[in-house]
């Protein structure tokens, strides 16, 4: 399957975080990043830049493709760089919690009252743009949500976008307990569902690496629909690839851009993507358990392929990229296929919240 579009990674930032996907050194020049560009527009291929800080001012002559809804600041915003995006309204910062013993355990040190302070300043300067905020939930903090929401309310967040800690590269040398066991996924997950609801105006959601969240309906849907749509829960590999600016490397997913044994192919400058060996092309017949026998396997083929692939690696210490997300929801039981009373909660929360919004006119 051809991909619609393609990511060019610019690694540039310098950060270091510990629990990344990106490995900051050396950071990547923007001339290559530009002349991947100029070779995509020549040969008439739809790309977009994904750039690891994309507040450097560097980017400027690319900065129409950088990212999509929503610009990525990290742990600074820069007025100047914002401000070349007018159709873009969300600025994201990152915060992993409410202090800088809680947010320092995944991030440089000093970072949290910079973060803060310029989250504050950038609401001041900048009011009529939405604040989204990244938290990283992992086995030091996933107890604290609440506090944290409270927190990030408190600075203006309209959205709240909550993942998982994840086992990559840079991550290998954090402490075991900074991963959550799979009590703690189960608790974390039904709690999150609990209080989600009760934070109106602040919209929250759980993203990339849990894993499908299907109810019932949503379910039925995807078995009816779902192949037509979508060939999986994650469209990397599918309808979209990753090219290492660097060196050109073809992968399916910005997580797994450090780990050179998933290379999927290669961009030349005159035959354009050249794809080696997909492996999502044969997911379905040879993805392990707990995947294999799962219902929904044909929605959600695996679901987040990078988090699978590093629960593998973190346990056995092998990449395979057939493992199984032992980890998923639906495979713990948290989740379920056929949750009949969640499906009707959720028919009564958009009929209240039309109504809400028909009453507000």
């Amino acid at each position: 399957m051809k991909p619609r579009y393609v990511w060019i990674v610019h690694n540039n930032c310098r950060r270091a975080c510990p629990h990344c996907f990106c490995n900051p050194s050396p950071p990547d020049d923007i001339e290559k990043t530009e002349a991947l560009a100029g070779d995509l527009e020549r040969l008439g291929i739809d790309y977009r830049v994904y750039a690891t800080d994309q507040m450097d001012p560097r980017l400027q002559r690319l900065y129409d493709k950088v990212n999509l809804g929503s610009l990525l600041a990290g742990h600074r915003a820069d007025d100047g760089m914002i401000e070349l995006r007018s159709d873009v309204d969300t600025v994201s910062f990152s915060l992993h919690g409410r202090d800088a013993a809680t947010h320092e355990e995944i991030a440089p040190a000093g970072d949290f009252d910079a973060t803060v302070a310029n989250v504050r300043d950038f609401r001041s300067r900048q009011g009529d743009r939405k604040i989204e905020i990244y938290t990283v939930i992992n086995g030091r903090n996933h107890d604290r949500l609440e506090e944290m929401l409270d927190f990030f309310l408190e600075l203006g967040a309209a959205q709240v976008l909550v993942m998982k800690m994840s086992y990559s590269v840079n991550g290998s040398s954090l402490p075991a307990d900074m991963y959550l066991e799979q009590d703690q996924i189960c608790r974390f997950i039904k709690r999150f569902h609990r209080i989600k609801h009760r934070r109106r105006p602040m919209r929250i959601q759980l993203v990339d690496n849990w894993g499908p969240q299907y109810s019932r309906f949503r379910f039925l849907f995807y078995k009816l629909f779902g192949r037509s749509l979508s060939r999986s829960f994650c469209s990397c590999g599918s309808e979209h690839v990753m090219i290492k600016s660097h060196s050109r490397d073809v992968y399916p997913c910005r997580y797994v851009v450090t780990e050179p044994k998933l290379r999927i192919g290669t961009f030349d400058e005159k035959e354009g993507l050249v794809i080696e060996k997909n492996w999502y092309d044969d997911l379905a017949e040879s993805i392990e358990e707990p995947c294999r026998s799962c219902p929904i396997l044909n929605s959600c083929m695996g679901g987040c392929r990078a988090e699978a692939i590093g629960e593998k690696y973190r346990r056995e210490g092998v990449i395979d990229v057939f493992a199984g997300f032992v980890n998923c929801p639906v495979a713990l039981g948290v989740r379920t296929a056929v949750d009949l009373r969640e499906d009707i909660l959720s028919i009564f929360r958009i009929v209240a919240r039309v109504l809400s919004k028909l009453a507000g006119r």
